[in-house]
């Protein structure tokens, strides 16, 4: 169970900036598995991003991984508040069958996690996970500093 002084709040469709957005201060914000599933079309509000990277073209979940859930969620389970470290965690669901794909067999997909603490500014690097496509599907998570700013963004791609 959450401590008491611990709020977790679901993320709602964001229109202005066309992503799931947490609206008040919380010690966990998720996506839940309806805003961020899948890939492309199969994504609802494709392409759920803050900025023109969309999916590539002809992307759908039988053919390259997908993103299926993603939370932010502070480490110490308090209000998140800038200087705290806080866990990204995200699932990714990867096809089973490769062949489908562009690219090698053995070609290792890779999961990149970045931050920016306003709307405006360029994202900033994180850290990234490698995997096997196909065998290595599950939670990936990452910790960083909450930064000083004014809308928290999280990217996983």
């Amino acid at each position: 169970p959450l401590p008491n002084h611990s709020k977790s709040i679901a993320a709602t469709y964001d229109s202005e900036y066309t992503v799931p957005r947490c609206f008040e201060h919380a010690s966990l914000c998720h996506g839940g598995f309806v805003l961020i599933r899948g890939v492309g079309d199969e994504e609802e509000n494709s392409p759920n991003t803050i900025d023109s990277c969309a999916d590539r073209t002809g992307s759908s979940s039988q053919k390259f991984e997908s993103i299926f859930f993603m939370s932010v969620q502070s480490v110490t389970k308090e209000i998140m508040t800038v200087g705290d470290w806080v866990s990204i965690t995200t699932a990714v669901i990867s096809p089973t069958d490769t062949s489908l794909r562009p690219m090698p067999a053995d070609h290792q997909f890779i999961i990149h996690f970045y931050y920016k603490s306003d709307v405006v500014s360029s994202w900033k690097y994180i850290t990234s996970r490698f995997r096997q496509p196909g065998l290595d599907s599950g939670l990936f998570s990452v910790k960083y500093m909450l930064p000083a700013g004014s809308v928290h963004v999280v990217r996983v791609i």
